[in-house]
C-alpha cells in the first residue's frame, strides 16, 4: 500500500489565487477550502495575541504590496529583514549553490543607503566653516581654487598654555642601558633617538635614550652583549618615544624582536601635521614647535 501524499501549493496547477476572475474551481488539496472555521479562528487568534506574529504578517503583507512581480526576491528578502528590524540573516546554502551564496553575502553585507533625489541637489555651502576646515587642514591651494576668505582662529589645544614654559633641564650621565632602565622604573616614558650609518644601515652611529631628567648617548659597541641591551631597551615595557621608528622596527624584526609599547614616533607625527614639509630633520622640528629638552653638559664633550 503507497503511503498517502499530502498535497500541497506546490502541486497545484491552477492558482485560482492568483486570477479571481478565474471560473476554474480550487483544487481538493487547496489549504484556503480544507480550513476549518475553528482553525481559521485559531489563526486569527494567534496574530491578534502575538505580537511578532503580528508584525511579521503586516510586514510580509506591505512587501507583497509595494514590490509584488516588481522586486527579485533577494530584494524582497533585505528590505523584509530591515522593515522587521533584523540584523542577522542566516544563508543556508550547500556546496552546489557556494557561489551563488557568497554573491547572496555580499549583497547582503552591503550597507543600506536611504537617500532620496532631495539629498543629491547642490547645497550653499558654507564659506566659513569650509574656509576654516582648510586651514586647519594647511590646503592653503584648495582655498585659492575655491576662492575663499576669512581669518582662521585655530581652537585652543589643551595644554597650549604651556607653550612658553621654560623647558625641563635633563643631564647626561654615563650608563648602561640596563642601569638606566632599572632606574627608570617601567612606568617611564622613554624617548628614543638612533642615528644610522647612511652607507650601511644595519649599523647605529649614535644612540640617546631619555627616561625623566637622564639622558644616556651611546656610540654603539660591537658585538652580542651591547645587541642584546638594545633588544631589552626595545622590548621593555616602558611607553616609547622614537624618532623614524621605521628603520628601528627594520633593525628589530631582523633580530627576531619588535619595539613593545611604541607610544608616538615624532617623525610619522611631524608628516601627519604639515604632509606638504620638504623635511623633517629632528633639529627643524625642534625649532619649529619650540619642543625640546636642555641638556646641562655640552655634548661634544663626551666620549
Amino acid at each position: 500500500m503507497k503511503d498517502e501524499i499530502c498535497r500541497s501549493c506546490i502541486d497545484c496547477a491552477v492558482t485560482r489565487c492568483d486570477n479571481h476572475t478565474s471560473n476554474r474551481p480550487y483544487p481538493a488539496f487547496c489549504v484556503s477550502k480544507q480550513v476549518s472555521d475553528a482553525q481559521r479562528e485559531a489563526s486569527l487568534q494567534q496574530y491578534l495575541t502575538d505580537e511578532e506574529d503580528r508584525k511579521l504578517a503586516q510586514v510580509a503583507a506591505g512587501i507583497e504590496s509595494d514590490g509584488y512581480r516588481k522586486w527579485p526576491r533577494v530584494q524582497e528578502t533585505i528590505l523584509f529583514a530591515k522593515r522587521m528590524g533584523y540584523h542577522k540573516i542566516g544563508i543556508a546554502t550547500c556546496v552546489a549553490l557556494i557561489r551563488e551564496s557568497r554573491t547572496l553575502a555580499k549583497i547582503d553585507r552591503a550597507v543600506p543607503l536611504d537617500i532620496t533625489l532631495e539629498d543629491c541637489k547642490p547645497k550653499p555651502r558654507d564659506e566659513a566653516a569650509l574656509f576654516a576646515l582648510l586651514s586647519k587642514l594647511e590646503m592653503g591651494s584648495l582655498i585659492k581654487r575655491l576662492d575663499l576668505s576669512g581669518e582662521y582662529q585655530p581652537v585652543a589645544q589643551e595644554g597650549e598654555e604651556e607653550e612658553n614654559a621654560p623647558l625641563p633641564e635633563v643631564r647626561y650621565v654615563e650608563k648602561s642601558i640596563d642601569e638606566l632602565l632599572e632606574q627608570a622604573g617601567e612606568e617611564a616614558v622613554l624617548s628614543i633617538l638612533a642615528l644610522w650609518d647612511k652607507e650601511d644601515e644595519e649599523n647605529l652611529n649614535l644612540l640617546a635614550v631619555c627616561a625623566g631628567e637622564q639622558i644616556i648617548l651611546h656610540r654603539p659597541q660591537e658585538g652580542a652583549l651591547y645587541e642584546q641591551q638594545l633588544i631589552r631597551l626595545f622590548n621593555a615595557p616602558n611607553p616609547k618615544v622614537t624618532f623614524d621608528c621605521k628603520s628601528l622596527y627594520h633593525w628589530t624584526l631582523r633580530r627576531g624582536s619588535a619595539i613593545a609599547n611604541l607610544a608616538d614616533d615624532i617623525l610619522l607625527s611631524a608628516y601627519l601635521l604639515a604632509a606638504n614639509n620638504n623635511g623633517y630633520e629632528i633639529d627643524r622640528l625642534c625649532a619649529e614647535y619650540s619642543a625640546g629638552r636642555r641638556a646641562e653638559d655640552d655634548i661634544s664633550k663626551l666620549p
